[in-house]
C-alpha cells in the first residue's frame, strides 16, 4: 500500500519523536503491574506473553511483547526491557502483526553486556484496525549454557505508545514476565498461540511450555458469525484441524473472517384464470409465472381486470375479494386471481 506524502510526513515526525525523545517524554507514563495474570482490559496496557515459561540452559526461546490498546489504533510504541545478563541474551527483536507490515524500526538497541533492550517501532501509512493482532513485537532469547536453575524476570520500564492523530498515551499499564530456568535433563519448548482477530474465534491447545519433540494436534474453532480461513507463521494450510510437532520455539496463529450470510428466498407462483380475464401486479412485475422473494418479504397484490372482466376473488395462500392484497413471503406461496364477466 503506498502512503501519501501527508502520511510520510507523519511517519518520519513519529520515528524521529520516538527514537531521539521516546522515554524521555513516558518515563512516568508506565504503571508497573503484578506478573501474576495479563492486566485488566479497562485502560491501554502493555504487557510480556506469555507471562511465565520455562527453559533449560542452552534453550532459545521468544517472548511477545503485546498491546491491549482499548479500541485505540496504535501508531507506534517504544519499550526499555531489562533482564539479567548473566542468564539470558537476546538475539533479536522483530516487529509483530499490530503496526502492518510495513512498520519500521526508529531505534533498536540490544545490549547483552548490562542486560537491556531498547527499540521503537512506527506505522507506516494507514494500519490494520483495532480487532486484528495484539502483537507489537517478537523477542528472541538464548538461555546461556551456564545458567544457573531459577527464576528471573523480564522486567518492562518506561514504554510509549501513539494513537492514530500521533499522540502520546498517557497512563500505560506495563507487564513483564518470569523464565524459568530448569535443569538440562528436560527440554521444553514455548508455544505461543494467536487469533486474528480475537473475536473470530480460537484455538485449541493455548499458549503453554511444551516438552520437546511432543506432537500437538491444533484445532481452529470459529465463534458465531466467522468462520476460519487459513493458518500462518509456524503452521500453513486451511484444514481447521492440523498438527506440529515442538522441536523449537512455535508461534501460530488461526485467521478467521466474517460469515457472508445470504437471506433466505421463497417463490411466488402467480396464476390469472381465466388468462384473458385480467392480470396481477406486484413489485416484482406483474402476470402469470413463478417470482422469487426474500424471507419476510411484504408484497402487495393487485388484480386488475381486463376490459369486459371484473375481479371476482382470490384462492390459494390468500382468500377474499378485496382486488389488493397483502402476502407476507414466510414459505413459498402460490395465489390465483379469478375474474369474471
Amino acid at each position: 500500500m503506498k502512503s501519501n506524502p501527508a502520511e510520510r510526513t507523519q511517519f518520519i515526525i513519529l520515528v524521529f519523536i520516538l527514537a531521539v525523545f521516546g522515554f524521555s517524554l513516558a518515563a512516568t507514563s508506565c504503571q508497573l503491574t503484578s506478573l501474576e495474570e495479563p492486566p485488566e482490559a479497562t485502560i491501554e496496557s502493555m504487557y510480556l506473553y506469555p507471562p511465565s515459561q520455562q527453559a533449560n540452559p542452552g534453550q532459545e526461546l521468544a517472548v511477545t511483547v503485546e498491546v491491549r490498546s482499548m479500541g485505540t489504533i496504535i501508531t507506534g510504541g517504544e519499550i526499555r526491557l531489562t533482564f539479567n545478563p548473566a542468564v539470558l541474551n537476546v538475539t533479536e527483536v522483530a516487529a509483530g502483526d499490530l503496526l502492518g507490515v510495513d512498520a519500521v524500526f526508529g531505534l533498536s538497541d540490544i545490549d547483552n553486556e548490562i542486560g537491556e533492550i531498547r527499540f521503537a517501532l512506527a506505522r507506516k501509512g494507514e494500519g490494520p484496525d483495532s480487532t486484528s493482532s495484539s502483537v507489537l513485537s517478537v523477542i528472541k532469547l538464548k538461555v546461556l549454557d551456564t545458567a544457573s536453575p531459577g527464576s528471573y524476570q523480564l522486567n518492562l520500564h518506561e514504554v510509549l505508545l501513539t494513537d492514530d492523530e500521533f499522540n502520546f498515551i498517557p497512563d500505560v499499564i506495563c507487564q513483564g514476565a518470569y523464565i524459568d530456568i530448569m535443569d538440562k535433563q528436560t527440554t521444553t519448548y514455548a508455544l505461543i498461540v494467536e487469533a486474528i482477530p480475537s473475536d473470530g474465534g480460537y484455538v485449541d491447545p493455548k499458549s503453554d511450555m511444551y516438552i520437546s519433540g511432543e506432537r500437538l494436534e491444533f484445532k481452529a474453532v470459529a465463534a458465531e458469525g466467522w468462520k476460519f480461513v487459513r493458518w500462518g507463521r509456524d503452521l500453513s494450510g486451511s484444514n481447521d484441524m492440523t498438527e506440529l510437532v515442538m522441536d523449537d520455539n512455535k508461534w501460530v496463529v488461526a485467521h478467521f473472517s466474517p460469515v457472508e450470510t445470504l437471506a433466505q428466498v421463497y417463490s411466488l407462483t402467480i396464476m390469472e384464470e381465466p388468462s384473458e380475464g385480467g392480470h396481477v401486479r406486484h413489485s416484482a412485475g406483474g402476470g402469470e409465472g413463478e417470482f422469487r422473494f426474500e424471507s419476510d418479504e411484504a408484497v402487495q397484490l393487485m388484480a386488475v381486470p381486463d376490459e369486459g372482466y371484473e375481479f371476482d376473488y382470490w384462492s390459494g395462500d390468500v382468500s377474499g375479494r378485496d382486488s389488493s392484497v397483502r402476502l407476507v413471503m414466510d414459505g413459498n406461496k402460490k395465489v390465483v386471481a379469478h375474474f369474471k364477466r
